[in-house]
């Protein structure tokens, strides 16, 4: 079962670790393969609504990599993009004791682990491309479960969901979205379901909207 995780104590070291990581891997990427981008932590995390699967369990954070410049070459093959970014992170974080990136439809997995080999943290990274024409964002996902095609698919507007979030807060309902968020994790672990943390905050967000508009 899922339980909310004190966020000063147990979630900021880790939030830094990630932060440093991925700071580094946005120098990299533009020193070596002139691809731009900024580093943002998104979801639940960003709201301070962390949570783990019991005592014992562990907990994550999501972090999206929002992209600017892409040279021609990796706009003409996605599957040499995101192997690229994955790389790069993978070589940054090997001095931090975590495994190589796992990648599935829409993210990179990062796991830590400790000196005996159990896992105690992992972050997920999506690749969200922001489009200067529309002024929309757009994540980088798999069309199959081959794994061999890969397309932008828009996302839902994130300042669009801050500001619902932040006129939930101004109502003093924010604790219905934690309340709704840790429900809807509960969920997804009894239906088995890998549902990312930053959909289920999004729909925990818009859950707790429609009530009170």
């Amino acid at each position: 079962m899922y339980i909310l995780v004190d966020n000063k104590q147990q979630v900021k070291p880790y939030r830094d670790e990630c932060w440093s990581i991925l700071y580094k891997v946005q120098k990299k990427l533009r020193q070596n393969e002139d691809i731009t981008m900024d580093v943002n932590l998104v979801g639940s995390g960003s709201k301070k609504i962390v949570t783990k699967n019991g005592d014992d369990g562990t907990f994550d954070l999501d972090f999206n990599l929002i992209l600017h410049r892409i040279p021609r070459k990796y706009k003409r093959d996605l599957l040499l993009l995101k192997r690229t970014i994955r790389q790069e992170i993978d070589s940054v974080v090997n001095s931090y004791n975590y495994s190589h990136g796992k990648d599935s439809t829409s993210v990179i997995t990062y796991v830590k682990h400790d000196k005996q080999g159990k896992p105690v943290f992992h972050f997920d990274v999506g690749l969200i491309y922001a489009d200067k024409a529309t002024g929309n964002y757009e994540r980088l996902v798999y069309e199959d479960s081959s794994k061999t095609i890969l397309t932008w698919n828009e996302v839902f507007s994130s300042k669009k969901l801050n500001r619902r979030a932040k006129k939930i807060r101004q109502q003093g309902k924010f604790n219905k979205v934690k309340q709704r968020y840790v429900e809807l994790k509960n969920q997804a672990l009894s239906r088995q379901e890998n549902t990312a943390s930053y959909s289920l905050y999004t729909q925990a967000v818009n859950d707790v909207w429609q009530t009170i508009i």
